[in-house]
């Protein structure tokens, strides 16, 4: 049996950092790292195409993550289906807490949810994509297209949900627009079984 080859996260390695990029899925989803954390040895990896397009809510039901059809294709049939089981074991949980926004300012917030994948907030969008260039999405026709991102600390109405639009910007859209793109978020565990077959693969592809 071949020894499995033990790899080191190292803070000094200048490969490992925020930008490097990985192959990752059976529909061969191209993602980018936007952090790194090297002392909980994982990233926040962004898609770098859409891998859907859907309403946010089709039923126009309001912008609760834990309830719309975004979050639930994302942790169901796309989870499942277009990973193999290897991959599964190097995607992470992210805790997000849900906040149920209302017509009003009002809000409900404090419990917590489980996620395979999710999308940026729009806080998170301007904290790690700060340059609307930077936020430009194509599709596979290379034809600019706007991307779902997830409401957090705005009291958005129930029909509306924000998206970055084809121009970079933020704005709002409404929830049952299935023009929109899904570009979601994992969290890639970097001491997996997957990233230590795939080290020098991954390496290599961000020299």
């Amino acid at each position: 049996m071949k020894e499995q080859k033990s790899v080191k996260i190292q803070d000094s390695n200048p490969r490992l950092k925020r930008g490097f990029s990985i192959s990752f899925g059976k529909m061969n989803t191209v993602w980018r790292a936007l952090t790194v954390d090297l002392k909980q040895k994982t990233a926040l990896m962004l898609a770098e195409s859409p891998v859907h397009f859907m309403p946010y809510m089709e039923e126009r039901l309001g912008v609760n993550w834990e309830l719309c059809d975004v979050r639930m294709w994302l942790n169901g049939e796309y989870y499942k289906t277009f990973f193999t089981d290897e991959e599964k074991e190097a995607i992470s949980d992210h805790v997000i807490e849900n906040i149920v926004y209302y017509d009003t300012d009002d809000e409900e917030s404090g419990y917590f949810i489980n996620n395979k994948f999710f999308l940026l907030t729009n806080e998170e969008v301007e904290q790690y994509l700060k340059r609307k260039k930077d936020r430009r999405l194509v599709d596979a026709n290379d034809i600019r297209t706007s991307w779902w991102i997830r409401p957090a600390n705005v009291a958005f109405c129930r029909n509306v949900a924000p998206v970055v639009d084809r121009d970079g910007s933020i704005e709002l859209n409404p929830v049952n627009d299935a023009t929109v793109a899904v570009r979601p978020c994992f969290i890639l565990n970097l001491q997996s079984e997957y990233v230590k077959k795939n080290w020098d693969r991954i390496i290599s592809g961000n020299q």
